[in-house]
């Protein structure tokens, strides 16, 4: 017959189960209060708790019912009174408004009474533990996730589904876990016993206080008694916390050991230039985690990384990382450690107003050698690179991007796992994106010869492109234009041209006078977007094309940085950083600090068309074309009636004749002919002066043109040393509604400025 027991300790015992397998009471009675009362019915109030999977007999329900009956209604429970006094051993109730008051759980439930042992078993399960700790030493073996298999939450399909695991095990399922976490070692029934008085949890086996006493060092590293991590093993003895000798900059070893200190270096260069994450060669090799490896591993690691030394350095360098407990293994660790200096500082978290100075570029750039050709060689190579730079002046063409295409670090097959874009090609690699970028060029071989002698500074085979991009194309490289270093002036519109952005309005609701006034590099706002916008109109630019890929959100704002790389994207803006600052400033976006470059992109598109301009259907739009006006190669009076006089000749021609001039041009067309240029933009309006004078002859067959006709044309439609067909054709052949009878075609098109 069950012995009756009061409500509290009946309660002390729901506490002490709740305590041990993290129940939540509270849950178990929510289906059954579908009001959120706190009131149950007697009925649900046993079904719930029985839902516990605690062990109750009459009496203990009839003590509970007594004690949380309902004084208004005799048949209901309060079960919430109850789920507050059980979650009392958890945390303290409207705990939120008493921030600074500190909560602990109750003592009585807390400390266990273990069982009592006499000295002598005492004694015998300190000999027992000690020999299990030895094996767990030797083999590193992990106690823990051989005992977790067992645990009632993991393997119990009737276990309440609102507790964790409890950290405790039975007799039978310790037992188990001893066999499979120690295979091999025999235990006897005295053996168990012991272990079972020493680990005793509410008749259960606590296998977490067993695992933290056979593995001390996972469990509590400052064990040792001296407040810090025990030395493992597995740490070279002659490194020490800061490598010994080793540091950031560079490895100063002893003198005689010069040889090793500067193939460590070089790995230091060839770590920094090529991003080799160290560490992931490593990995595969150490399954224990325990940060070493066998010589043979460390040296296939090493060739996994593609580090290059003499034969002769590597019993070097394995003596300086050997492990002196372990002579055949190797601290890949510390190895890793050292080379990853030249990123950053190791444990930097825990000194966080420590400045981490950058690796010594002089210890790296010292590996790059500076070539140096013959008097000869370099005449040639200046003529070369002079050659391939007209021809992409020509026809732009973005060069670095087709040979990013070939980079070993995204198309290269047996590349490097460990590393990024690297920005050097192999010969053959860079043999086709040559192929690709200039396929006109009559390449021979002493010019593939004198490039790969002038870009192979690693003297290893490969071609630096990102040299080579920076000598042919200056645009693809910084924020200037594709003028920079050709002696071309950047296109600035004049005073008269700022009357088109007068009125403009920006999102904030200011205009260009009022956002140049409050830049603070006092940038002449009204001379630059006028430029932009009649380099938009002169190139037809899409200039969302540029910056839609950095805003998938589409929410028209950008950071700065991708702001930057959207506009270099666009290579008829030739902007200083003087440009992109002032930019950045006059369409910042005030709360997010970012760039509005969509009221950018409408600002430029304003020179096509109006916007919303469906909901005003009677509006009349104008193309500012007044923006085209440029300077052009002075001509005299006598030239300028010259030019007057054979355009209107040709104008009544194209008019007898119904003539389209503009098509005719168009075959002719530099972005047309070019497979690989930029997609984002249409014709750029220019042919070269042979082209020209090429459709002249076809559009006028039976016009005889003198030299002098084609020299005035030349001059007066020069166009960044080419011809700007798209004025002479709206000179010849001027759109409908254009010209009025009021209004000289001149004064449309003007001839001078």
């Amino acid at each position: 017959m069950e012995a009756h027991q009061q409500p509290e300790d009946i309660e002390h015992r729901i506490k002490l189960h709740a305590l041990k397998d993290r129940v939540r009471i509270r849950d178990f009675f929510r289906d059954f209060d579908k009001r959120r009362a706190g009131h149950v019915s007697q009925a649900h109030f046993r079904t719930a708790m029985g839902y516990t999977k605690m062990y109750f007999v009459e009496n203990d329900f009839v003590e509970l019912i007594r004690r949380y009956q309902d004084p208004q209604n005799p048949d209901r429970v309060n079960y919430s009174q109850l789920c507050d006094n059980i979650e009392a051993i958890f945390t303290e109730k409207e705990l939120e408004k008493k921030p600074l008051h500190t909560f602990s759980t109750p003592s009585e439930l807390v400390n266990r009474a273990p069982i009592q042992l006499s000295p002598q078993e005492e004694e015998n399960v300190a000999m027992l533990l000690a020999r299990l700790r030895e094996r767990v030493k030797i083999r590193r073996l992990l106690v823990k996730p051989a005992f977790q298999d067992f645990d009632r939450k993991a393997v119990n399909k009737t276990i309440s589904k609102f507790c964790h695991g409890v950290g405790c095990v039975t007799r039978d399922q310790f037992k188990q876990g001893l066999s499979n976490a120690f295979a091999g070692l025999d235990f006897l029934p005295s053996d168990y016993n012991l272990l079972f008085k020493k680990f005793y949890d509410n008749g259960d086996v606590n296998y977490i206080d067993f695992s933290a006493a056979v593995d001390p060092e996972l469990y509590n590293p400052a064990s040792n008694g001296s407040g810090s991590k025990p030395r493992t093993p597995m740490e070279p003895e002659g490194l020490g916390g800061s490598f010994g000798a080793m540091s950031l900059g560079g490895v100063n070893l002893e003198q005689e050991d010069a040889e090793l200190a500067e193939v460590i270096n070089k790995m230091k260069h060839k770590v920094y230039t090529e991003r080799i994450r160290v560490t992931e060669a490593f990995s595969d090799f150490d399954k224990l985690r325990d940060g070493c490896v066998t010589i043979p591993q460390f040296r296939s690691c090493l060739d996994l990384c593609r580090f290059s030394f003499p034969e002769s350095v590597f019993p070097r360098l394995v003596a300086l990382f050997r492990v002196h407990t372990h002579p055949n293994h190797v601290c890949w660790t510390a190895f890793a450690d050292m080379l990853d200096n030249v990123f950053t500082q190791k444990g930097l978290e825990t000194n966080p107003l420590h400045e981490v100075q950058g690796p010594s570029r002089d210890v790296f750039e010292a590996h790059m050698r500076s070539v140096m050709l013959s008097p000869e060689r370099d005449a040639q190579f200046q003529h070369l690179i002079a050659a391939l730079r007209e021809l992409v002046h020509i026809r732009p063409v973005p060069v670095k991007a087709v040979f990013q295409d070939f980079d070993r670090g995204l198309g290269n097959k047996n590349a490097n796992p460990f590393c990024h874009r690297l920005g050097r090609l192999t010969r053959t690699q860079f043999q086709e994106g040559l192929a690709t970028l200039f396929p006109t060029f009559k390449w021979m071989s002493e010019h593939y010869h004198l490039l790969f002698d002038k870009y192979d500074d690693f003297q290893d085979g490969t071609v630096n492109y990102a040299a080579f991009s920076q000598d042919v194309d200056p645009a693809s490289n910084n924020s200037v234009g594709p003028g920079a270093g050709t002696g071309n002036v950047p296109l600035r519109a004049t005073s008269s041209s700022t009357d088109a952005l007068a009125g403009t309005q920006f999102a904030d609701g200011g205009n260009v006078a009022a956002a140049s006034s409050q830049t603070p590099t006092q940038v002449d706002v009204d001379i630059l977007l006028p430029d932009l916008m009649a380099r938009v109109l002169r190139y037809r630019l899409r200039c969302q094309e540029f910056f839609r890929d950095h805003d998938p959100l589409r929410s028209g704002l950008i950071t700065p940085a991708k702001f930057r790389t959207g506009l270099e994207m666009c290579r008829y803006f030739q902007l200083t950083d003087k440009d992109f600052t002032t930019l950045e400033m006059l369409f910042a976006d005030q709360k997010t600090k970012n760039i509005r470059y969509k009221d950018f992109c409408d600002l430029m598109d304003s020179v096509f068309t109006q916007k919303e301009l469906e909901r005003v259907p009677t509006a009349t739009f104008q193309i500012p074309y007044h923006l085209l006006e440029r300077q052009r190669n002075m001509l005299s009076d006598e030239e300028l009636q010259a030019v007057e006089q054979l355009l209107s000749f040709l104008r009544d021609d194209v008019r007898m004749r119904r003539v389209l001039v503009k098509p005719f041009f168009t075959d002719h067309d530099h972005k047309l002919m070019g497979k690989t240029t930029s997609s984002y933009c249409h014709g750029i309006g220019r042919v070269t002066r042979t082209q020209f004078q090429q459709v002249l002859n076809v559009i006028f067959p039976k016009t005889e043109f003198r030299d002098e006709d084609y020299h005035l044309l030349f001059r007066h439609f020069y166009d960044n040393g080419d011809v700007n067909y798209i004025e002479f054709s709206r000179a010849i052949d001027p759109a409908p509604g254009e010209l009025s009878s009021n209004l000289n075609p001149t004064q449309v098109f003007p001839l001078t400025r």
